[in-house]
């Protein structure tokens, strides 16, 4: 079974409200922007009991040619090579935090590629459909 992120698109969140994670994982992909990233990108996320309740925390790391448009929360669509889908986010808090990296190197041979890390602590665990 291979687990690589292949595919990642985003909407902002207002836009999925009150949605499942079946529907916002379609509305994502029907509405939302196919963000070119080098392949694969990397995803982890853990639990902890934190004051006795359970906290889900997600980590996204892609690279992207792409740079940075606006400080909007995102929801994100994670489609892996197994057929399976992640969706991050939803259209209420807590939102994914999106930090980017411009990488301008003084070696032609570095990437100069944009660094995203999404980011989300959350009491649910992350929406896996598929």
């Amino acid at each position: 079974m291979i687990r690589n992120v292949i595919a990642v698109h985003r909407l902002p969140c207002v836009a999925i409200k009150n949605l499942s994670a079946a529907a916002a994982a379609d509305l994502i992909l029907d509405s939302g922007t196919n963000l070119n990233i080098l392949v694969p990108a990397k995803l982890s996320y853990n639990n902890k009991v934190v004051d006795k309740n359970m906290l889900w925390e997600t980590k996204l790391v892609f690279r992207t040619c792409q740079e940075p448009t606006d400080n909007e929360h995102y929801a994100y669509r994670l489609a892996l090579a197994d057929g399976q889908v992640i969706v991050l986010g939803s259209g209420e808090r807590p939102y994914p935090v999106t930090t980017t990296a411009v990488n301008i190197s003084d070696n032609m041979s570095d990437s100069q590629l944009t660094e995203v890390t999404v980011t989300l602590q959350d009491a649910r665990k992350p929406a896996c459909i598929g």
